[in-house]
């Protein structure tokens, strides 16, 4: 039992290295000794656990991208109504970046710059965001049939939204460094912001 325990602890360590590694410095900057050295291993034990840093980049990056689809539009509440459920898909969304802004940059970055990114992101990407748009779909075509919003592609306004949110936190951090925020402001411009985003979307399905 003990055995059992400190080899889930160990591959969990190196896990945890390894996401917070790739995080930093994507794929190829990363290296299988720098991973086992954080997490207190030897290059023999992460072999063993997990053969190539491909296949542990594998992991990660599924890990990521379903973060990435269960944040957004992961709300099941027959009780909302279509603007309600809108509204907290928008905030689930941005507040999920807010506290994960290396994993939007780390998926964005990987898929322009890494051939194993590409092939991974279509591998896991069409299954899991088939699932957000066919929730979305079905939501929206009731409102449209009801003559509730205007009659949008369900893909237009998921990008719509995507660009939205997404956006705010690539471009954070030339606004930091160009001092643009006095201390403490950051929390309040990203609150005004979420406000700022949703009303957009709102208007976007506006008839």
């Amino acid at each position: 039992m003990k055995n059992e325990i400190k080899d889930r602890n160990t591959e969990q360590n190196i896990l945890d290295a390894a996401e917070a590694i790739f995080l930093e410095k994507g794929y190829s900057g990363t290296t299988t000794t720098e991973i086992a050295k954080r997490a207190g291993v030897n290059h023999a034990m992460l072999h063993y656990y997990y053969r190539t840093k491909e296949n542990l980049f594998e992991i990660i990056f599924e890990k990521q991208v379903k973060n990435i689809a269960n944040s957004f539009l992961s709300i099941v509440n027959d009780n909302k109504t279509f603007t309600e459920f809108v509204v907290e898909a928008i905030e689930r969304h941005f507040d999920f970046i807010k506290q994960n802004p290396k994993t939007i940059i780390f998926i964005i970055s990987e898929i322009n710059n890494n051939s194993v990114s590409k092939e991974l992101w279509n591998k896991y990407s069409q299954t899991i965001f088939k699932q957000v748009i066919i929730n979305l779909k079905g939501k929206m075509e009731k409102e449209i049939a009801a003559k509730q919003i205007r009659d949008i592609d369900p893909v237009d306004f998921l990008l719509t939204v995507l660009s939205l949110n997404v956006f705010v936190f690539i471009a954070l951090p030339l606004f930091k460094s160009a001092n643009v925020f006095p201390n403490n402001e950051i929390v309040k411009f990203l609150d005004r912001r979420k406000k700022e985003n949703i009303r957009i979307a709102l208007l976007a399905l506006k008839l």
